[in-house]
Parts: C-alpha cells; structure tokens; sequence
C-alpha cells in the first residue's frame, strides 16, 4: 500500500497572501484509489467541479476514481 500527499501553493498577487493546501491519503492500492486521491485532492485544492479523474494504462485501459 501506498500512502499519496498532494500539496497545493498559491499566491493571491493583489495582496500577496500565500496559501498552501496539502491532502494526504494512505491505503492506495490500486489506479482507482489513486485517481479516487487525485480526484479529492483536485477539490480540495479548490477545483470543485471535477466529477472523477481517469488514468490511461500502456495497452490503452482506462481506469476511473469512484467517486
């Protein structure tokens, strides 16, 4: 099992606030845990209109995120 941190800067340039988000979420086992994790991480990162997230594997698979 893996365990996924994704870490999100910005810079608000008007006032120049820095912002960091991180999400973190261990018990990856598979690519639809990973693109569940991506997905989450995309929203909580504050790009709430992702739906679901789909990873293309050599061969041409395609394996979404549950949501």
């Amino acid at each position: 099992m893996s365990k996924v941190t994704v870490t999100f800067e910005n810079t608000i340039k008007e006032d120049g606030v820095e912002t960091t988000a991180s999400y973190q979420h261990g018990g990856v086992e598979d690519l639809s845990d990973l693109a569940w994790v991506f997905a989450e991480a995309a929203r909580a990162g504050g790009y709430t209109m992702v739906d679901s997230l789909c990873f293309e594997s050599n061969g041409g698979k395609l394996t979404w995120s549950e949501s």
